[in-house]
């Protein structure tokens, strides 16, 4: 009784712990919040049992020492402890030591005895608080405390350091709670904390999560040039690789680092791929030497590209970065080399040392050339460059992470005012451009996307040009984004020369084409793009356009010409020019500024303050050039008294004006000031600075009201004094700070002054900073400033009485006029409507009654003549405005905004509040403006507000409000999401690091976002689920909710807390997200992920489930919160433009945050497009020549343009493309009609409508070789032909040769061809025979008067661009339809295969992947019975259950075991999935009869519960045991292992006691699919999760990491011997399967590399029996060695020698002399034997012996030590193949002729689990005892006797095995044991004097 009380506390897992507490007390906490930790303590104290067998609790405090509260002996109850909490437990202050006290907590309380408590049982933890980063270090005494097994929970609040937590915590338990209010209401989730820690198993934690430092996340390469001539440049170049790898995060999730030495030829030094310590790279960059050679850089530039950048992480969206170090020139092409390195994404860096070719590396590096390239005099100044270096490749790693992003929108945005402009591309598509034609591509449909395309907007066109020009699309011809883009992508290369000067003539026609069909005088631009020298004269064509008042901007690529360009830009300002074409995405951003520039900056007011350091480290040269810098600002900039006001401010030590805002009114007066200025020259004391310049916004120093405000700091150094204090009061002004800095002074404290990192500009120096210039100019012109309202109905009530003049009346509608001007006037936009009032109110426009800027302007327009101000009266009348008739869209979702505008006090103020609070309570948003005499306290009975209204002296001082109040309509805008259709999944923080409060705001952020998406069943559809405990959806995608209503239920949503595990969720999600989704439609999918803090969990394995997701095509948005950096988040988005980054839960309510927020969901990831050409030819017998194409064919006309339409129309496929199709028509025609593939749009039917044909057409082979040459066969197109036809020619016997055609371009890569019949007598059946491409439906046939023409065309198209882009047979078409009223009978009745797909759940990412035979088998206790019962519920609900004869999904049985088994759900029991979880929720406990054995059930779900289930090689079959069995038999368990293996049934097991015999027994899966989970009491997620990643949801195409976390074999290698049945009775269809298996069976083996010597590895032989020549009578071999044991040493040459040199012998079988030779001759003569020897015997016919002979000697074989495995084929005498079987038989004995269908597959299975189990046998497991017995009987007793107990023994072995196939119990089972025993007690009793006797006898 004692041991089992003791084995029942070791193995039960401990409950109770004890806790110590170390809690802050610093000077960074504060005397103010210390009562919240105190309180914190006191509801954790009273939250845990506090006993002497259950928890003990210690406290200590802890600032620079630590403080002894009390030990965990101290106190033993919890009204001690809190008594000594509120009395004694006081605030100490001082320095924050958490390392410090770490050290002290290890001595005083986790070192010596535990007073009597066993650590195992009662685990040690420490809770540790802290409020800020420790002054020293804690990773050194947290680790320390772990080794000594502590686990340690990490609290944080405040200014808590992140990386301090991880590096302490326990595992995930690390907790950053920001504020120390939330301290307290943190403290419910403590004990789940404390509980979750106490079960936590060692070392089993997630290490993989990382915290890099800033600016850390990238891959980065070195370039050396090792060819130095002094050991000396060598050790500079080393000490500087040295300081910047030394300041670098090199680690796995950080800064990985490359280097690759080269000469004359190019050599990796260390790969991105392996991941080094500091401490490597510092011995990689040490084993750098010189070397002779010459300079190859282009093959070192290829050879980054190929080996090491290859294997980099870009695809997680990592910065990659090349540094080339070099000091002279190149001796190969670099050009060509640098272009394909920045193409894939590589920013590369150059260090130029004396000698170099800066021409070589200007067209290697990243564009801007000047800020790429860095020059040094020697190798010895590299060193002290390596600051600035290091700063350089930070900016650039955190310019690319958020920087980058952020300028793009900020230009977008500038752009939105460009309402109107033509925009012409002249691109160059001669054969020059080779391969770089698609970046030609890109680089338009960027410049597209900068502006809003609409016919009344910016309208694009495009010529291509090279030996000739044509029109690819004329201007406005595609009136929107999408359909512009497809046109820009299907344009195709010309190829040939370069004849610029003759397009530029044909670009001149077009433009005055366009100008006669609809003339305008808006502003028209050509980009002309070129990459080489024309041909002919391009100036004077260009002069004419530009006197047609053309704007050109000349971009030249490579070899273009500079000065041509020049000719034809007509400025240098115009031109820019770039070396390669990656550098087009970086000059896209200054083209679009120079088109926009002039007119968003021309009538900008702005007050700019230069603040300029002119400290002695600027020094003189620098300050000239920063005094020059300014100037070019000035120059550039629009000054005036109405315009931009400029001042100046020099500063270092002290503060010195140089010229104010209004001084000097123009340029030439503020150069010269500029010019006067002298420095200071002292130290740099920006803050002093700050607080200066603060005035000067001020009226009294020239700053004006109603104008945004600037100041432009320029400094090169750290500041002396604090920053954050001044500069947070400037921006807290309304003041926006520019910084320009230099790389050598970047530091965290430039971006506090700004606030924003985005606004701070670093040079090198200040040399040539025209591109900075240009940036400033425009970033003023457009940063803080509402470009367009895009959608809200504003309805203006304009104050008309007689106390309004007419110029006073025309300053009030210019201010609506203004509002009107910044809106995007449209019935879908902005809408607007008005009433004038007086004495009575007239409504002058609804807000349906002009859809544009004119009509409203317009409208506007009205005469005076009123008197008295009714201002209820109008307020009361502006309902009608607000209703749906009249064009509100309030029911819409668009916000609704009210301006009233009056001067005076109304005569009805008593109504005032009441009226208009009516219209508040409709949610209309009301802003009053008052003017002169208006009453402030009726504005604010009006608009309920005070920051609503406005107050000016005069009409003419509205101008100055004019920016508030388009904010505010700004800020009331929504924004308009241009992907009207998209399944939008919310996956929002719900976990325990988020707080109630905040959770609330998080939801009402969610819900806001819904506002702006067009949530509809046809359109947006929204998901959300929260990041906890539990991951299932809150709202599912196909949820049937409004969008009222799906914002109503995310507001109602309650926290759902738990464990922030991001991977969990994210693979959840891969279900989740396309369980209801329309991802296979095409309809594209956006996971929006917000989170609290850094993302929680492994980094690796986030990575892999954002991989699978984005497979699917899916787009992921994270928006994180709190004190994070984008770089932290890059691993959930692997695309740094889609990370969002905001400080507190606060900032949700920030109208920029939601509008970026929207944004970033509305734009499609979908970036690669799926790409279909389409050839359409008519084959038409009627026609005649000269006749129009359609003349005669009236429905082929009227049809033909909604069918081009429909197949435009194609959505995207399932993996994520976008589809394209094209299409290019083939007609017979006289005159010159080429077929071009085009973008359909309907001017395309007009050129088909003029075409004439050159005669009839009759279908032939020559007609399909012309479309099929339509095609450009190199591009990797989906292939499409379409013909209309009338039939074919009647009586014409060319049919065969038309099938013959129709599969030879089939075999060439067509993918359909279809025919549709232009008549009903057209023989369909004759054009069945050459059709393909229709899929299930090639019996359907096309008619031009089908009503489904067009889809069922579309869905033919669909199905092939799935086949070509996404590898898939076809695409499933969506959940079926309501059923139709039936027909009548049909005459013939013929089976209609289901209309379903077997392979696409691949694509979808459903689970089960595969089709699935799943059966789940309970043996539990009743009172774990409901856990298991809502376990097996839980994983069914994320299961595609399979509801029809459709191979997709799973389906489910249940069974029960324990003395017998039974089904408590069948197969047929259910036919959907909410059946199948009614018939789960309703199972009941049954009361077992007899213990129960694992083991047996196992063997009997493999042998009799997956006989009738779906055929097919794909299918899974799935087994899925719940058992709290302590000691399982580990027979049984071995011999249902093998048995699962051979039948190809996968078990797992969730295991509620430890199993190790199961685990060992499974470990012989290298697919880690074979499962046992152990589950802890209360945490089933993880356990279900599991079994989902590994087994449920396993792909073998996509193979998961589960098979990596399978233990290391322990190899006991052997030497295995194939005995092969070569006799007569084997046919020869039998000998080849034999010879198939066993080719098959090697791959079992581990073959030793050195079979002679080594002793490592397995040795294999085969022989056949028996020769022909062979008799028992004659000495000869009994068998033939086809090789042995030492022969091959590879698995290929032993599957060689078995295909070709294994022949059949033929002769007679004697098995038993087989066994004696092959024991004797082969096994003895071999050296270096192994452990294990196996000797497998393939029979498949007679034995030729007695059956004493053959027992005899598979007796000696066995006593001798060698495990014989028989598989047994045919008619072979049962009892003969169980004598020569080694024991127990259920191992060792394969009966295929018996048992199973002869399919020697089962027997390659089956042996690799016993291979395995050879392998791990313990000297005491069953098979070795049963062996030694009975041979020790062997020796003891005459043969006949010991074989009748062998027998007998075995009889009792065979009876005990069919005892647990036919479910028969324990107690029988213990008879038979007993049986044994008896029989081996007899064996015991014989006399000693027989043992003599027959050890004599065995010896003769």
């Amino acid at each position: 009784i004692v041991l089992l009380i003791l084995l029942t506390s070791l193995c039960s897992s401990p409950e109770f712990a004890d806790v110590v507490f170390l809690v802050d007390s610093s000077d960074h906490l504060g005397s103010k919040s210390f009562p919240f930790v105190r309180t914190f303590i006191s509801k954790v104290i009273n939250s845990l049992p506090v006993e002497t067998n259950k928890f003990r609790l210690a406290l200590a405090q802890y600032s620079d020492d630590l403080h002894q509260e009390f030990l965990l002996n101290t106190f033993k109850t919890k009204k001690a402890m809190l008594d000594h909490l509120k009395k004694n437990v006081d605030y100490i202050g001082g320095s924050l030591r958490i390392g410090n006290a770490l050290e002290k907590v290890h001595k005083t309380y986790f070192s010596g005895p535990a007073n009597g408590r066993d650590k195992k049982l009662f685990p040690q933890i420490l809770v540790v608080l802290a409020s800020a980063k420790s002054e020293d270090d804690v990773v050194g005494p947290a680790e320390a405390l772990q080794r000594d097994g502590v686990k340690i929970i990490a609290l944080g609040m405040q200014d808590a350091s992140e990386e301090n937590l991880k590096a302490m915590a326990t595992s995930q338990h690390h907790y950053n709670l920001r504020t120390v209010r939330d301290v307290g209401m943190f403290s419910g989730n403590m004990t789940r904390i404390i509980k979750e820690t106490i079960k936590q198993k060692e070392g089993i934690q997630d290490v993989d999560e990382v915290v890099c430092e800033r600016d850390s996340v990238a891959d980065i390469v070195f370039l050396l040039d090792e060819s130095l001539e002094v050991r000396e440049d060598l050790e500079d170049l080393q000490r500087f690789l040295e300081n910047i790898t030394a300041s670098m995060d090199v680690r796995a999730g950080c800064t990985r680092i490359g280097m690759l030495r080269f000469s004359d030829r190019a050599e990796v030094v260390t790969s991105l791929e392996a991941l080094m310590s500091h401490a490597e790279i510092a011995q990689a960059i040490g084993s750098l030497s010189l070397r002779d050679g010459k300079a190859y850089i282009g093959k070192a530039l290829k050879k980054a590209r190929e080996e090491v950048f290859s294997r980099s992480r870009k695809a997680q969206g990592v910065r990659q970065i090349a540094v080339l170090v070099t000091h002279r020139s190149s001796e190969d092409e670099v050009n060509e080399a640098a272009d394909n390195l920045l193409l894939q994404g590589v920013s590369i860096f150059a260090i130029g040392i004396e000698g170099y070719n800066i021409t070589q590396l200007e067209q290697i590096v990243s564009y801007p050339a000047d800020r790429f390239i860095s020059i040094q005099k020697s190798y010895s100044d590299l060193e002290p460059y390596s600051v600035t270096f290091l700063n350089k490749l930070q900016h650039e790693i955190q310019y690319r992470m958020s920087v980058q992003h952020e300028q793009t929108e900020r230009y977008r945005t500038g752009c939105i005012e460009t309402e109107k402009a033509d925009i012409y591309f002249l691109i160059d598509g001669s054969g020059s451009v080779q391969n770089y034609f698609q970046e030609i591509k890109n680089f338009m449909i960027e410049v597209t996307q900068m502006f809003i395309v609409a016919p009344e907007k910016v309208r694009f066109g495009a010529v291509q040009y090279s030996t000739d020009s044509q029109e690819e699309f004329g201007i406005g011809v595609h009136s929107n984004q999408v359909n512009l883009g497809k046109a820009i992508l299907n344009i195709r290369q010309m190829g040939y020369t370069t004849n610029t000067g003759a397009a530029l003539n044909f670009m001149l026609q077009v433009i005055q084409g366009s100008r006669r069909k609809q003339p305008s005088n808006i502003p028209c631009h050509l980009l002309v793009l070129t990459d080489g020298k024309s041909d002919d004269e391009v100036a004077e064509p260009a002069k004419r356009l530009r006197e047609e008042d053309v704007i050109i901007h000349a971009i030249g690529v490579k070899g273009a010409n500079l000065h041509e360009l020049e000719d034809i830009a007509g400025s240098k300002d115009r031109v820019k020019f770039v070396h390669n074409f990656d550098s087009l995405k970086s000059i896209k951003d200054e083209i679009v500024q120079s088109i926009c520039h002039e007119r968003d900056c021309k009538d900008k007011k702005a007050d700019i303050m230069f603040l300029v350091d002119s400290s002695g480290s600027m020094g003189a040269a620098t300050f000239s050039k920063v005094k020059d810098f300014m100037k070019n600002f000035v120059d550039k900039s629009h000054i005036g008294i109405d315009q931009g006001h400029v001042g100046v401010i020099q500063f270092s030590n002290f503060t010195k004006e140089e010229f104010g805002l209004t001084e000097y009114m123009n340029k030439s007066d503020i150069f010269d000031a500029i010019d006067r200025m002298r420095p200071i020259g002292s130290k740099t004391y920006t803050g002093k600075a700050l607080r200066f310049v603060s005035d000067y916004f001020e009226p009294l120093k020239g700053g004006r009201s109603g104008v945004k405000k600037f100041l432009i700091l320029i400094t090169d150094g750290k500041a002396h004094d604090k920053v954050e204090e001044p500069a947070l009061d400037l921006r807290n002004k309304g003041v926006t700070i520019l910084l320009v800095a230099i790389f050598r002074s970047k530091s965290p404290q430039l971006e506090d002054i700004t606030g924003n990192a985005n606004l701070v500009y670093y040079v090198e120096s200040f040399d040539n900073q025209k591109l900075l210039e240009d940036k400033l100019v425009f970033d003023i012109c457009t940063l803080d400033e509402c470009k367009q309202i895009q959608k809200l109905d504003i309805v203006f009530v304009l104050d008309d009485s007689s106390s309004i003049s007419f110029h006073q009346h025309q300053s009030m509608i210019n201010f609506t006029m203004h509002l009107v001007n910044k809106a995007d006037v449209g019935r879908d936009r902005v809408q607007f409507g008005a009433l004038k009032y007086a004495d009575d109110p007239e409504i002058l426009f609804h807000l349906n009654t002009y859809s544009t800027k004119e009509g409203v302007i317009k409208g506007l327009t009205y005469s005076q003549g009123g008197v008295n101000t009714y201002t209820a009266k109008a307020l009361k009348k502006s309902h009608e405005l607000f209703t749906e008739k009249n064009g509100s869209r309030m029911n819409r979702g668009v916000k609704q905004m009210l301006v009233v505008i009056t001067d005076g006090e109304s005569h009805d103020s008593k109504d005032l509040e009441a009226t208009a609070k009516t219209l508040r309570d409709k949610n209309i948003i009301i802003y009053g403006v008052g003017v002169a005499a208006a009453s402030e306290k009726e504005l604010f009975d009006i608009t309920g507000s005070k920051d609503k209204y406005f107050m000016v002296d005069n009409f003419e001082k509205l101008k100055e409000i004019y920016l508030p109040i388009e904010k505010k309509a700004c800020d009331n805008s929504l924004d308009v999401c241009d992907m009207k259709k998209a399944d939008v999944f919310f996956l929002c923080d719900g976990s325990d690091l988020v707080t109630e409060l905040e959770f609330g705001k998080m939801v009402y952020f969610l819900a806001d976002i819904i506002d702006n998406l067009d949530v509809s069943s046809e359109n947006t559809h929204v998901g959300l689920s929260q990041l906890g405990t539990l991951h299932q959806e809150i709202i599912q995608l196909n949820d049937t909710l409004d969008k009222n209503e799906r914002k109503a239920k995310i507001l109602a949503t309650s926290k759902r807390n738990g464990s922030p595990r991001l991977e969990v969720a994210l693979r959840h999600m891969k279900d989740t997200l396309v369980s209801g989704s329309r991802i296979v439609a095409g309809v594209p999918q956006i996971l929006f992920v917000v989170l609290s803090g850094q993302p929680k969990g492994s980094v690796a394995m986030v990575n892999e489930a954002v991989a699978k997701l984005r497979e699917l095509g899916v787009c992921i948005v994270a928006l994180g919160i709190g004190n994070v950096r984008n770089d932290e988040f890059l691993h959930i988005t692997h695309n740094p433009e889609k990370i969002i980054t905001v400080s507190d839960f606060d900032s949700l309510k920030k109208v920029d945050v939601k509008k970026r927020v929207v944004r970033e969901i509305c734009r499609n990831c979908q970036k690669e497009s799926c790409f279909v050409d389409t050839v359409i030819g008519f084959d038409i017998s009627t026609h005649r020549r000269g006749q129009t194409l359609f003349e005669g064919q009236p429905h082929l006309e009227s049809y033909l343009p909604g069918l081009l339409q429909s197949i435009n129309s194609l959505r995207g496929v399932s993996c994520g493309r976008k589809t394209q199709v094209s299409v290019a028509f083939k007609v017979t025609t006289d005159t010159s009609f080429e077929p071009r593939f085009q973008i359909y749009e309907e001017t395309m039917m007009e050129t088909l409508r003029q075409v004439t044909v050159s005669g009839p057409s009759h279908l032939q082979v020559t007609d399909l070789e012309s479309l099929w040459s339509v095609f450009n066969h190199s591009e990797n197109h989906g292939k499409v032909i379409l013909i209309f036809s009338d039939g074919l020619q009647p009586g014409a016997n060319d049919l065969w040769r038309l099938e013959k055609k129709s599969d030879e371009l089939r075999e060439q890569g067509l993918m359909g061809l279809f025919v549709v019949a232009l008549n009903t007598t057209t023989h369909h059946d004759d054009f069945s025979t050459i059709e393909f491409g229709k899929g299930f439906e090639y019996r359907t046939h096309l008619s031009i008067g089908m009503r489904d023409l067009s889809s069922t065309l579309t869905k033919y198209l669909d199905n092939i661009a799935e086949r070509h882009c996404c590898c898939a047979l076809c695409k499933c078409s969506g959940a079926p339809g309501a059923p139709g009223s039936p027909g009548s009978r049909g005459a013939k009745v013929h089976l209609e295969m289901p209309k379903c797909v077997v392979f696409i759940s691949l694509i979808l990412g459903k689970c089960p992947v595969y089709p699935t035979e799943l059966v789940f088998a309970l043996d539990v206790s009743r009172q774990r019975f409901e856990v298991v019962k809502n376990m097996t519920i839980s994983i069914v609900k994320d299961l595609k259950i399979r509801e029809n004869n459709c191979p997709m999904g799973a389906k489910v049985a249940v069974l029960s075991y324990s003395s017998d088994s039974r089904y408590l759900v069948r197969w047929s029991d259910y036919s959907s999935k909410r059946q199948l979880l009614q018939k789960l929720s309703r199972m009941t406990f049954q009361q077992p009869s007899y213990s129960r054995d694992l083991g047996n059930a196992m063997i009997f779900v493999a042998r009799n519960v997956f006989k009738r289930t779906l055929p097919g090689p794909n299918v899974r079959r799935l087994t899925v045991f719940f058992s709290d069995n302590q000691s399982p038999d580990m027979s049984s368990i071995i011999t249902a292992t093998m048995e699962f293996s051979g039948l190809n049934i996968i078990p797992a097991v969730f295991a509620f006691n430890e199993m190790f015999a199961l685990e060992e027994a499974f470990q012989f899966d290298d697919t880690g699919t074979y499962q046992v989970i152990p589950v802890l009491p209360s945490q089933f997620s993880e356990p279900i999760e599991r079994l989902r990643q590994c087994t449920l949801c396993y792909d073998k195409c996509f193979p998961n990491v589960c098979a990596e976390e399978q233990v290391d074999r322990i190899h006991s290698y052997m030497d295995a011997l194939f005995l092969l049945d070569s006799s007569r009775h084997v046919t020869g269809d039998e000998f080849e399967q034999m010879k198939s298996f066993l080719s098959l069976v090697l791959d079992s083996f581990d073959i030793s590399k050195d079979p002679f010597q080594s002793n490592v590895g397995d040795r294999l032989a085969l022989l056949s029996y028996s020769p022909g020549d062979f008799s028992r009578r004659k000495i000869s071999a009994p068998v033939k060695e086809e090789f042995v044991f030492t022969t091959y040493n590879s698995k290929t040459l032993m599957k060689r020698y078995i295909q070709d040199s294994l022949k059949q012998l033929h002769g007679e079988a004697f098995v038993g002399h087989a066994l004696q030779w092959t024991t004797e001759r082969v096994f003895s003569n071999t050296e270096q034997s192994r452990k294990n020897k196996v000797i497998f015997v393939i029979s498949a016919g007679e034995n030729n012996e007695k059956k004493d002979v053959l027992r005899k000697m598979a007796l000696r074989a066995k006593c001798q030590g060698y495990v014989i495995f028989v598989i047994s084929l045919g008619s072979t005498r049962e009892e003969e193949v169980e004598d020569i079987a080694s024991l127990p038989l259920d191992h060792h004995l394969i009966q295929l002729g018996r048992i199973h269908k002869p399919n020697l597959d089962y027997a390659v299975r089956f042996i690799k689990p016993f291979v395995y189990s050879v392998r791990r046998k313990s000297p005491n497991s069953i098979s070795l005892l049963l062996e030694r017995r009975t041979c020790s009987l062997a020796i003891v007793m005459p043969l006949c006797m010991a074989e009748r107990i062998c027998l007998s023994l075995e009889s009792a072995k065979l009876e005990i095995k069919k005892e647990r196939v036919t479910g028969m119990g324990t107690a029988s089972k213990n008879g038979r044991s007993q049986q044994i025993e008896s029989l081996m007690g007899e064996a015991a009793r014989r006399p000693m004097s027989l043992i003599t006797k027959y050890t004599e006898r065995s010896k003769m």
